[in-house]
């Protein structure tokens, strides 16, 4: 009975993270297709590839922020953070502090 509790959450755990994979993966097709329609097939004109490029760094970049907005958490890596608890309190003071 104890157990129940720990095998619904792993397996809620193992539904978001499906998810979430599957949702990053459409996200991903989608920028790739929009991204090859907007290139040159016939020719390399240095114009549409450009336009391309800036918008397959348009959206990579929107999505960048849409994630930071939604969790800023994770929007670094999350060493300095690791480090910090680590070392402890004392030594986030010495290196965050402005005197």
């Amino acid at each position: 009975m104890k157990w129940t509790p720990c095998f619904l959450v792993g397996v809620m755990g193992g539904l978001v993270g499906f998810f979430i994979n599957l949702l990053c993966g459409e996200r991903r097709g989608t920028k790739f297709v929009i991204t090859s329609n907007l290139m040159p097939t016939e020719s390399l004109i240095l114009s549409e590839f450009m336009y391309a490029f800036g918008s397959f760094a348009a959206i990579n970049l929107g999505l960048t922020l849409f994630s930071a907005i939604i969790s800023p958490a994770t929007a670094g890596s999350g060493i300095p953070e690791v480090k910090a608890y680590l070392n402890g309190r004392i030594g986030v003071e010495k290196w965050t502090s402005l005197n």
